[in-house]
């Protein structure tokens, strides 16, 4: 199986596959919350991955509209 750094490498990608425009749907939830089951990570990490790009995404929107 995947190694622990890979599992979590993967449920960041599929974050940002998911999540471009920082909304975060009910739908889109349930299919994270889907991956972090079957890639058994904790879910602090999945959660706090989720925050950190959301909040990630909105500051270089904010950047950009200051430009």
């Amino acid at each position: 199986g995947l190694t622990t750094e890979l599992r979590k490498t993967a449920f960041k990608l599929a974050a940002e596959v998911a999540l471009p425009d920082m909304v975060l749907t009910d739908k889109k939830k349930l299919v994270l919350d889907s991956l972090e089951t079957k890639l058994s990570i904790s879910s602090e990490f999945a959660q706090k991955t989720i925050e950190k790009f959301i909040a990630w995404k909105g500051l270089i929107e904010i950047q950009n509209a200051l430009r």
